[in-house]
């Protein structure tokens, strides 16, 4: 677990910067420079972007974070990468041509409420071939223990490239609106991929090396099953996460989907520590796997699940606190406040997904994998059945309804899964002292400080929360790991 937590604190201080500077961006810049409507022609071609990659990336680089230790010869690997970039490259003109033959029928969804999007329509394409090369790359990172550099760039140096981008639109306001769409996705996809081949460059150091077709032909058979499930699995996961979005540009309109996004942008803070842990542990957990170590994997399950919710509830419950000072701070932030609740039910869904700690890497990394399939492709229809009710009747409320119904469900059958095939469970007797900490917040949350200053309110909540929650955290003992930090910090400053 030693260099899961050491690489998982490297990028989730990369990507709290980046965070910080998304923040700026998404609560002030956007909303400064752009109109609601804007902002939802931005986000909607970027989750047109999400649903395109899974298709070209086609699973390649999920393939090589969990059979590069299986094919990994002395110092090289064996040949993975190469045979999985040349299958890349085969779905990249696959789908490049299903997606020529289906964008009217793309069109015709979007037609009634956002025409908007209809002069755009190929940048979902290139912005999902750029998506799909990044993560193949990244994932060739991620297997050589690096993915501090990867996450910077996905982060920080994309959304910082952003914000000043933005600002030189807003104050030489000299592009039109097709080219601010065009130079923003640039940016946005582009700029990263280049400086991550870069990195990779640098870093490879003689580790890939060309097979020999006999090699790649026993590369693909070995790994083709798994691919095919993977890749169907992570299509209906895409589905899963960014259904809502598309599905109120379609019913509800870009100017909804706008407000949607800002407050969606406010609550994802709290997955982070999902993202880094997942991303870091699941090779580990593919060796420990592979080595019949279930102890290790256990330990690992247990740590992830309370790590991941403790930090996570933290950040929910600053934000929470803060939502109103937030939307009062923001330029037109009353037109933006109607996303407030949107808030509240994705964080619940969130807070659910980070204390089952890393179960999905369980599965993808066990011979149970096949189940993510038959997991994700139940939740994606749930997940568009609901939208198509709850969008309708309640507008983008009924969209984080539907999100977060869909983040409890497949949680639960994961968490199922998970016991019934190894007997490792994710919650312990931290687990259920964490949950101590929510009642007090509770009726503090009625009873919090007000004033007529939004800053003053907001550092008072929140040094208040903040200082709450650790307090509880050291005195119930919730997580051995903190209780360490804290005692290693103190030691330290008696010196």
């Amino acid at each position: 677990m030693g260099i899961i937590l050491r690489q998982a604190a490297k990028s989730a201080v990369a990507t709290y910067v980046g965070i910080a500077i998304g923040a700026v961006t998404m609560l002030y810049l956007f909303p400064k420079f752009l109109d609601a409507r804007e902002i939802g022609l931005v986000k909607t071609i970027i989750d047109m972007s999400g649903l395109v990659a899974p298709f070209i990336v086609f699973g390649t680089g999920h393939v090589i974070k969990r059979y590069y230790n299986d094919f990994k010869e002395n110092d090289t690997d064996g040949g993975i990468v190469f045979t999985n970039f040349l299958v890349l490259l085969f779905f990249t003109a696959v789908s490049s041509v299903l997606y020529y033959f289906l964008k009217d029928l793309i069109a015709g969804a979007f037609y009634d409420k956002s025409p908007e999007l209809i002069s755009y329509l190929y940048i979902p394409l290139f912005g999902g071939i750029m998506s799909a090369y990044f993560f193949f790359f990244r994932s060739v990172s991620v297997v050589f223990l690096r993915t501090t550099v990867p996450t910077i760039l996905n982060t920080t140096v994309t959304r910082f490239s952003v914000a000043v981008f933005l600002i030189l639109y807003g104050f030489w306001p000299v592009l039109t609106r097709t080219e601010f769409v065009y130079t923003y996705m640039a940016l946005y996809y582009l700029f990263p991929l280049i400086l991550l081949l870069i990195y990779l460059a640098w870093l490879n150091q003689g580790r890939l090396m060309i097979p020999a077709v006999s090699k790649m032909k026993e590369i693909v058979k070995h790994t083709s099953q798994y691919n095919f499930t993977l890749v169907t699995a992570s299509i209906s996961g895409v589905i899963i996460q960014i259904s809502d979005s598309l599905m109120i540009s379609s019913k509800e309109g870009l100017v909804s989907n706008g407000i949607y996004a800002i407050s969606f942008y406010m609550v994802s803070v709290i997955s982070i520590p999902r993202r880094t842990i997942a991303e870091i542990s699941f090779p580990v957990i593919r060796k420990l796997i592979l080595r019949d170590n279930w102890a290790e994997v256990q330990d690992i399950y247990f740590k992830s699940s309370i790590s991941q919710f403790l930090l996570g509830f933290v950040a929910f419950a600053v934000i929470w606190f803060n939502a109103d000072d937030i939307f009062e701070l923001m330029p037109n932030g009353e037109q933006y406040a109607a996303g407030k609740y949107v808030i509240l039910f994705i964080g619940i869904g969130m807070l659910f997904d980070l204390i089952t700690g890393v179960n999905r890497q369980i599965i993808e990394a066990s011979k149970v994998y096949r189940f993510n399939l038959f997991v994700n492709i139940i939740l994606s229809v749930l997940a568009i059945v609901l939208n198509l009710i709850l969008i309708p009747r309640y507008g983008i409320i009924g969209a984080a309804v539907a999100s977060m119904s869909s983040l409890v469900i497949v949680n639960l059958l994961m968490i199922f899964i998970v016991y019934h095939y190894f007997k490792i469970w994710p919650f312990s007797r931290q687990s259920m002292k964490s949950l101590l900490l929510i009642p007090p917040l509770i009726v503090y949350y009625f009873f919090q400080f007000n004033s007529d200053n939004p800053l003053l309110d907001m550092f008072v909540n929140s040094t208040l929360i903040c200082g709450y929650s650790g307090l509880s955290i050291y005195w119930l003992k919730v997580s051995p790991d903190f209780n360490t930090i804290v005692h290693q910090l103190l030691t330290r400053l008696k010196r």
